[in-house]
């Protein structure tokens, strides 16, 4: 069957994704995909939660993007977020809770930062990293992205506003990892290294000694 996939997420041999305005999950081993949702309105970015019990997403069941939660064995979804501002995707779902983007107290609309919701405490607040849209965390180093919201977008765009990689080393820092001309964006982390997308050219690997 034909179909539109986009927003991929992976733990082990699952993979959850987004079809037909839903959310739905299948193994690597058994390509018979199973939805998850039935949403009135269209669901996107999902991540799973770092034991892959639970994707996180972002809906607009009720009006405004949210963020909710959903098992991933399939369930009732729980919305997690009241905010009313625009939250344009998850950008992680870390060990201290789901981090997401949103333009919640900003001046002008769609300007987002990260915001970090914590599952326990059930309350989110801003992580205070400036305007940005990605964040990949490791214990020795955090890489945020600024202007990097869709790549599609914002293909051959060289201008202002391209997509920006920083760096922090736990110092509360941050400086800019690289100089490129062109748009980057997508940052992860994976052991040591630092994947990124270069939208102008290809995938490029950054290794930190």
């Amino acid at each position: 069957m034909q179909g539109y996939y986009r927003f991929p997420t992976i733990f082990k041999n699952k993979i959850a994704f987004v079809s037909d305005d839903d959310l739905w999950i299948s193994d690597i081993n058994d390509f018979n995909a199973k939805r998850l949702t039935t949403n009135i309105s269209n669901v996107s970015s999902p991540i799973f939660s770092p034991d892959g019990n639970f994707i996180s997403y972002v809906g607009i069941e009720d009006g405004n993007t949210e963020v909710y939660i959903i098992p991933s064995d399939g369930g009732i979804s729980e919305r997690l977020t009241f905010e009313g501002a625009f939250i344009s995707k998850i950008a992680l779902w870390s060990k201290k809770g789901i981090i997401y983007t949103s333009d919640l107290e900003k001046p002008f609309g769609r300007i987002s930062d990260l915001r970090l919701f914590d599952i326990k405490k059930h309350s989110s607040k801003a992580m205070d990293f400036g305007i940005s849209s990605n964040i990949a965390i490791h214990p020795d180093f955090t890489v945020i992205g600024r202007n990097t919201q869709d790549p599609a977008r914002w293909k051959r765009y060289k201008g202002g506003t391209a997509g920006e990689l920083w760096i922090d080393h736990n110092k509360n820092t941050f400086s800019k990892l690289i100089n490129l001309n062109g748009n980057l964006a997508c940052p992860l982390i994976l052991n040591n290294r630092i994947y990124l997308y270069q939208i102008m050219k290809v995938l490029l690997i950054f290794i930190l000694v």
